[in-house]
């Protein structure tokens, strides 16, 4: 994991390929100046299209493990 957190695409595609935690991402969306909100309850609202985290943000989970 980074040390320090940059707000570039590379480091998404990081986090993304490197299966990071969803605390990570949610760092790295705080770090982006976007709403930290990767699988929270708010996914299901989402209207963010151009949101690269959308597709595995979106995607349904067991309420268990959100």
């Amino acid at each position: 994991m980074p040390t320090q957190i940059n707000s570039s695409i590379e480091d998404f595609e990081l986090a993304f390929e490197s299966g990071f935690s969803r605390t990570t991402i949610r760092a790295l969306q705080a770090a982006q100046g976007m709403t930290p909100c990767y699988q929270t309850d708010l996914r299901i609202y989402c209207r963010k299209v151009e949101c690269q985290w959308r597709g595995n943000c979106r995607r349904l989970v067991a309420e268990w493990r959100r």
